[in-house]
């Protein structure tokens, strides 16, 4: 079963539509009365933009879908991309029977996905026929969600392209630039991903505290602080940046305390994501921190220390335009 989210489908609704999201969002509370509660927030606003003639499958499978369009439960789903990561093959047994699994992750442009090879295709990866730089064809594959992102897997019915002619990609550019001892990029905020979560320090020395107290402060009682993630638009790659402590909270305009009282302890989880997607989505950010390659995804991602906000983007552009 095809399973969008939400966010997801609001977020195609607004960029093929000249509505706005608050026209959107009653559009989808009107179909939800207009069913009686038989529908799910997804189901609604899935209605709505079929109703609006958005689409989000290709009309022929051989068609490529953008990665950021790549959704879990695709049956048959064509993709391409430039190859960005490779991972070692692995060899398993399951059930008696021996067998390889290899990965590697392209980007489109528009983000990028995880591809799984099986058994005798593995030799693609193994054999060096694929390499960092090329560009892949996916054909007739299938979607499903992995232990952290969505996957890509190829199956006996599957074929893959190795630098196929008339498939153009953009090239894999380096997003981040050096600045004294931390890199930066500077993105548009595309996603606030569902989990926000916290971790406690010592009000004292600001130190993660793992169980019970402070082994340097015993007597201080330590403090929730919030950790977002987001999915970062360079123009060229989507990056995901981890915000802790101060720097969430100075994007956010929420103070940690506040979101663990008012939303956490509450149950109303929605309601925080729904006012920080408010504040964020399409926000302009400089994000200063540790640059990482998360070994699972292969995807680059910024643990971040400081950020500079409400960046004017035709001031960024010009700024671009004089070096």
């Amino acid at each position: 079963m095809i399973q969008i989210p939400f966010e997801k489908i609001i977020e195609r609704t607004l960029s093929s539509t000249s509505l706005s999201r608050a026209e959107v969002l009653k559009m989808v509370d009107a179909k939800k009365e207009s069913m009686k509660g038989l529908v799910s927030d997804e189901g609604a606003a899935y209605i709505v933009a079929n109703e609006l003639g958005v689409k989000f499958l290709p009309d022929n499978v051989d068609e490529a879908l953008p990665l950021e369009n790549v959704v879990p439960g695709l049956k048959s789903v064509s993709v391409n991309g430039r190859v960005t990561n490779i991972f070692p093959v692995n060899s398993f047994e399951s059930k008696g029977r021996k067998g390889k699994v290899g990965n590697f992750v392209i980007g489109d442009g528009s983000g990028s996905i995880r591809v799984t090879l099986w058994n005798n295709m593995t030799a693609l990866l193994s054999e060096n026929k694929i390499v960092v730089g090329d560009v892949i064809s996916v054909k007739n594959a299938y979607s499903r969600q992995g232990l952290r992102d969505i996957e890509v897997h190829l199956s006996n019915r599957s074929r893959i392209l190795i630098n196929p002619e008339g498939v153009k990609m953009p090239e894999v550019k380096p997003v981040f630039s050096q600045k004294a001892q931390d890199d930066s990029v500077t993105a548009s905020v595309t996603h606030v991903f569902d989990r926000v979560s916290f971790f406690d320090v010592c009000p004292d020395c600001r130190k993660g505290v793992k169980t019970g107290s402070c082994p340097s402060h015993l007597t201080s009682v330590p403090v929730k602080n919030l950790v977002l993630s987001l999915n970062l638009d360079t123009g060229s790659e989507i990056v995901r940046a981890v915000l802790f402590g101060n720097v969430a909270e100075t994007v956010s305009g929420l103070s940690s305390k506040q979101v663990y009282d008012d939303f956490v302890i509450s149950n109303s989880n929605d309601g925080l994501l729904s006012i920080l997607r408010s504040k964020l989505l399409g926000k302009t950010i400089t994000v200063f921190g540790r640059k990482q390659v998360n070994d699972f995804s292969g995807r680059q991602e910024v643990v971040a220390n400081s950020l500079e906000a409400d960046l004017d983007p035709v001031v960024l552009i010009n700024d671009l335009l004089k070096k």
